[in-house]
């Protein structure tokens, strides 16, 4: 009975071997990050205008149908027109004894104003930009300096594993992420060193931008700041013990 034990633990022991796989690990250091989306109203007049009149500011929120500015273009045009490419629209008002055809530009979509990039009195042409504007919340993302020894077991959806050093609470440190891109040009030792305030490393590092894979609740909103510090975990290899064994004996 011993010895059909005894055979039948070597025969799992030899399975394990042959079928259990490990990973190896190794690690980069990289820092949290924010997008903000953003986005280009510009002139949808199919002619070149001078403009008459801004309504906004830097600053002002914009909705669907704000008014942006007022121009005045140099030949006669429809009385309204939508333009998609240019996020806005123009409408002719109604305005009684008045010599002055002037247009209003509208915005059609919604967001905060950033810059303005027109002046009163100035020209416009077609398609030329009137402001920008942030279309959305600021998101939270993570920018990773890996060798190029981790780079090469990389590709855009590789999963990633993210610590935030900088977090005490252990609940809020740990993030999923996937990778969304992978830069193609090496950052120097020197550069590295000025950007992370660390000693130069001993090769260029790779840039590795990663979203985290679920949205931030409230709670790690409120802790997680841009330039924080992180650690990635990332995976490089993985084979079965029984391979590891073999080139143990190499």
């Amino acid at each position: 009975m011993a010895a059909v034990s005894f055979a039948i633990s070597s025969l799992l022991i030899v399975v394990a071997i042959f079928n259990v796989r490990y990973s190896q690990y190794e690690r980069a250091v990289g820092y949290v990050a924010e997008r903000h989306p953003k986005s280009i109203v510009a002139s949808p007049l199919p002619t070149n205008t001078s403009v008459n009149e801004i309504f906004v500011q830097q600053g002002d929120s914009l909705i669907p149908g704000k008014a942006i500015a007022s121009v005045v273009p140099d030949k006669d045009l429809p009385k309204n027109q939508f333009s998609a490419n240019a996020n806005s629209f123009f409408f002719a008002p109604q305005v009684k004894d008045s010599a002055e055809k002037s247009v209003i530009i509208s915005s059609t979509v919604a967001g905060r104003v950033d810059n303005i990039l027109v002046r009163e009195g100035a020209s416009l042409s077609p398609m030329q930009p009137l402001v920008t504007i942030s279309t959305a919340e600021p998101r939270t993302y993570f920018q990773i300096l890996a060798p190029g020894s981790v780079v090469s077991h990389l590709e855009v959806g590789s999963d990633i594993s993210i610590s935030i050093s900088d977090i005490n609470e252990s609940d809020l440190a740990g993030y999923r992420g996937v990778v969304t891109r992978i830069s193609h040009v090496g950052m120097s030792p020197m550069e590295v060193s000025s950007l992370l305030g660390i000693p130069p490393p001993p090769g260029p590092r790779y840039l590795i931008e990663v979203d985290p894979k679920t949205a931030l609740n409230v709670e790690q909103q409120r802790v997680v700041r841009p330039g924080m510090s992180v650690l990635a975990s990332i995976k490089t290899r993985e084979r079965t013990l029984a391979s590891w064994i073999l080139n143990k004996k190499e």
